[in-house]
């Protein structure tokens, strides 16, 4: 193959995702933001290092995940490389510049077929302490980055999601978790008001969610708009220990099984109810048993993450409904809401016996 042709298929696979002679040698551990000017223009990524004396690791994020990053620190002088697999084969993108303080600068080489050049700034926020590492993504308490159990409160009811946060700057990305699925999206956040929008389907077609909020500690609460057509509000707050992402990094959770018996109490606008679940989970597939005023049926849905889904069919005076039940798990706890078929909504407690 063409050398300069491989070398045009790194950069755009690779990128499209997504310190001279001093004396004392700088301390670069910390969370970056590079711009890099390829041949195809420039791409931005981020790297986080981690230096013990003039010896540099870290990762830096492609479009399949992170990749490993190893290089040195001599006086002002950085130099650092990553493997990237192109066609099969590897290649290694080397990076040489100089740090100033808070931000640097210098030359890049795509496997000796193509070179451009790089600029970085460090991440607001993300400066470490000489020799530690990036600040973990569940967030230290009153800042955002990190997982947040979200309760949406629409027209058509109350809805539970699991978000996960993360700042750059002024920018501001988010990861929504709930039973239909995963979405990614992002926004703005300046100071502690922020704001980002998503896209849902509704009726066949697509409607745009806009979240605005505050963030006071460990909480936020704003207001919400569904397409210019309703309005609403919202709250969220911190996602306990027992389903934040640990420091292993961002994204992953700790694993929830809610298998067992459970004591719910339902409260509609017909009255409140006390039904008995005995779930069996099986990965992110649950099945189980409702016992109640319906009778008893077999339930079957989801957990994914801390969001639990599931749905069961049940007859009443000849009439057939489905009922669906979405709610947050919490350690040995659930909330959430249930939607009965036809009739209406309501909200719902559990507790695990």
């Amino acid at each position: 193959m063409n050398r300069s042709r491989i070398g045009t298929i790194a950069v755009a696979l690779f990128l499209a995702a997504s310190p001279w002679a001093a004396a004392q040698t700088s301390d670069i551990s910390g969370s970056w933001e590079i711009t890099i000017n390829t041949p195809q223009g420039p791409r931005s990524t981020r790297v986080s290092f981690k230096q013990v004396g003039d010896k540099l690791e870290g990762a830096l994020r492609g479009p399949s995940g992170e990749l490993p990053v190893e290089g040195t620190v001599s006086g002002n002088l950085v130099k650092f490389s990553f493997k990237v697999t192109i066609e099969g084969n590897e290649m290694l993108i080397s990076m040489s510049g100089s740090v100033d303080g808070g931000s640097m600068k210098g030359a890049v080489d795509f496997g000796g077929m193509a070179q451009g050049d790089w600029t970085a700034k460090r991440a607001e926020g993300a400066a470490a302490p000489p020799g530690g590492v990036p600040p973990a993504a569940s967030g230290p308490p009153g800042g955002i980055d990190g997982n947040w159990d979200v309760v949406i409160y629409s027209p058509e009811g109350t809805h539970n999601v699991a978000a996960t946060f993360n700042r750059e700057a002024e920018k501001l990305r988010a990861t929504l978790r709930s039973p239909q699925g995963e979405l990614s999206c992002e926004g703005t956040m300046k100071d502690n008001d922020l704001r980002f929008s998503f896209t849902i389907k509704y009726q066949g077609s697509d409607m745009v969610i806009t979240m605005i909020g505050k963030l006071e500690g460990d909480a936020i609460k704003g207001s919400a708009d569904f397409g210019g057509m309703a309005q609403g509000d919202w709250t969220a707050k911190r996602a306990s220990a027992a389903t934040s992402a640990p420091a292993g990094g961002p994204g992953q959770q700790e694993k929830v099984d809610v298998s067992g018996t459970w004591a719910f109490t339902v409260e509609t606008a017909m009255g409140t109810g006390s039904p008995t679940f005995t779930f069996k989970q099986e990965g992110e597939n649950l099945t189980g048993q409702y016992k109640g005023m319906l009778g008893e049926a077999p339930i079957a849905g989801t957990v994914k993450g801390n969001v639990i889904s599931f749905s069961f069919k049940v007859s009443a005076q000849g009439m057939e409904g489905t009922l669906t039940y979405n709610g947050t798990v919490d350690k040995n706890t659930i909330q959430g809401t249930v939607k009965l078929g036809d009739l209406g909504e309501g909200k719902f407690t559990a507790k695990k016996q």
